[in-house]
């Protein structure tokens, strides 16, 4: 036998505490050998003595020592039989160490791993660094591990940390984009080098904010939610499937992220936001960068989109923002605004960092009826609208907030405010009846109309056609030449409204019996003589309101129903006559 002990050494840039080397049996040969050996060093030497040795570390795992500092202290134990070219299989080995201040460059994408206290032990069936440091600043426990004589084998990675959002992006998680404050986080990756081939983390968001710009949904800090990740990356880069939970929002889906985490595109089993959303299908950014939605569904909600009413004068708050979104829609429900739902919508929509550009959509009304809504702002002229409904008093409760109009079709159109020019409407409305209106009911009662005011009040007075042109500028509301008529009435408006402070001021004309009362309209001369205007009749009322919509004051001049047209005109004051602009045609009354 041979027994070699050492005091001190160096072995390359270690300086060797002790060493041994023992034959137990020098003859016959084969008998196992052992060799010992203690020191301190530089770690990165000790990471390149074993990646030079028959281990080959940095050929198998792509582990660079040249990336690690740090200083090391270790011990390391072979056997292995004494002959000659003796087989890999018969080698027992085990090393333990640690590294103090230590560090990894590269250690997960771009960022680095520093400030790290950790402990080393590698044996044949591999290596594994346990211990805590720093990762892109934020305090990390790790655990990292390759094993030895596996083919094509990754280096695994566990850690927990509380994550700050470049942390994240580091590894391939959506972070700054959409995150801010800090996350506990749990991992287990799959690395080849400081390459992720594979990776799944758990996230508690509770403490954290989230602000998703492209739906316009937030976390606030403090709300309970948590998320999980599972990220594979192949040759057409990484794929992450996402599962987040909050208390109004559930994703579920695969998502593909750009190194910044802002996403490229996303196939949604669900996603599911309280009172917005409950949708399934794709999302894709086009050359352009928009994101491009093909949705199906439960329900969707774009309330915050579509412009009200207050908005055609120019005074609401702007339609939500949704930068560049292409949306192609398939919906059980679909949310115009607040109490407004289309029922089996189909629906497409396009908007840019300016706002809403065009949007479509066809479907039918709770009550059953046919309901169509066109925009767009595209072009060179005015935003413009088109809405149709096969249910007049339905929309006018939703959007005018009365109950007076019943049944009835209605088509409303127009063009929206920009600039100094106010909102273009027109509101058209054929066979919808009027009931329980109480100016209008002032009106018949101060005109001794008591058949038509009975009627108000009962099953409501028919109107085959009504027209109610609209010039709307902030909160008023100008009616243009307004119209209706109907067998047993017809009337006129002219004047304005404003929602801010209730002011009215209307004058017209009431023609009780319209469809006999008018037809000397249709008698050329005669007509222009007795009748005067369109809408008027022989027998016509003049009625005026004033005041508040709380206190209107309601007049009717009686003398008025026995003055032939072409005189009840002289009576009118001309002050009060709008002036037609400056080249415009004058229209023919």
């Amino acid at each position: 036998s041979l027994r070699i002990d050492f005091r001190k050494g160096r072995f390359g840039l270690w300086s060797v505490a002790d060493g041994l080397v023992h034959y137990p049996q020098l003859s016959p040969a084969g008998a196992d050998m052992m060799v010992g050996i203690s020191g301190t060093g530089p770690a990165r030497n000790l990471a390149q003595i074993v990646s030079d040795s028959r281990l080959q570390l940095e050929a198998r795992s792509g582990f660079n020592p040249a990336n690690v500092s740090g200083d090391g202290e270790m011990r390391f134990e072979l056997t292995r039989p004494a002959i000659e070219n003796a087989p890999a299989s018969s080698y027992r080995y085990v090393g333990e160490g640690t590294i103090r201040d230590g560090g990894l460059d590269r250690a997960v994408g771009t960022f680095g791993l520093t400030e790290s206290d950790a402990g080393i032990r590698l044996d044949q069936t591999g290596i594994e660094i346990d211990g805590f440091g720093a990762l892109a600043g934020a305090p990390v426990r790790f655990r990292w591990s390759y094993p030895f004589g596996v083919e094509d084998a990754l280096a695994q990675l566990t850690a927990t940390s509380l994550f700050t959002p470049d942390t994240l992006n580091a590894f391939g998680i959506v972070g700054r984009a959409y995150l801010s404050g800090e996350v506990p986080v749990q991992i287990a990756a799959d690395l080849n080098g400081t390459q992720i081939k594979s990776l799944e983390a758990e996230l508690d968001l509770t403490t954290a904010r989230l602000d998703v710009a492209e739906v316009n949904w937030v976390k606030p800090a403090g709300a309970e939610a948590d998320a999980v990740f599972r990220i594979d990356q192949d040759a057409s880069g990484p794929k992450t499937f996402a599962a987040l939970q909050a208390s109004d929002a559930k994703l579920e889906g695969v998502l593909e992220l750009e190194p910044n985490g802002r996403l490229v595109s996303a196939d949604l089993a669900r996603a599911f936001l309280k009172d917005r959303a409950d949708v399934r299908g794709t999302v894709r950014r086009n050359e352009e960068n928009d994101l491009v939605f093909q949705l199906r569904g439960a329900f969707l909600d774009l309330s915050r989109l579509v412009p009200n009413m207050s908005q055609l004068g120019g005074s609401g708050t702007p339609a939500a923002r949704m930068g560049g979104v292409r949306l192609d829609a398939v919906l059980d429900r679909l949310t115009l605004r607040e109490g407004f739902d289309m029922l089996g919508a189909n629906m497409q929509l396009i908007s840019s960092a300016q706002g809403l550009q065009t949007f479509e959509a066809s479907g039918l009304t709770q009550t059953g009826a046919d309901f169509t809504a066109a925009f767009d702002s595209s072009g060179l002229g005015d935003p413009s609208f088109l809405v149709t409904c096969g249910d007049a008093s339905f929309l006018a409760s939703v959007f005018l907030g009365t109950d007076a109009l019943e049944d009835g079709e209605l088509e409303m159109s127009g063009t929206l405010a920009t600039g100094d020019l106010p909102s273009q409407v027109r509101i058209q409305v054929k066979d919808g009846r009027l009931r329980d209106a109480p100016i209008l009911t002032q009106l018949l009662s101060l005109a001794s109309i008591r058949g038509v005011s009975d009627t108000l009040s009962g099953e409501g007075v028919l109107f085959t056609e009504i027209d109610v042109p609209l010039a709307i500028a902030g909160t008023r509301y100008d009616i243009v030449g307004a119209r209706a008529s109907g067998p047993a009435l017809g009337l006129t408006a002219n004047g304005f409204v404003n929602t801010d402070g209730g002011d009215i001021d209307i004058d017209g004309v009431l023609v009780p019996s319209f469809g006999v009362n008018s037809a000397l309209g249709g008698i050329p001369l005669i007509g222009d003589l007795f009748v005067s205007r369109k809408g008027e009749g022989v027998v016509s009322l003049r009625y005026g309101i004033e005041g508040t919509l709380e206190r209107a004051q309601v007049s009717v001049n009686p003398l008025s129903a026995i003055t032939p047209g072409v005189l009840r005109r002289i009576f009118e004051n001309p002050a009060e006559a709008p002036l037609p602009e400056e080249g415009a045609p004058i229209e023919d009354e």
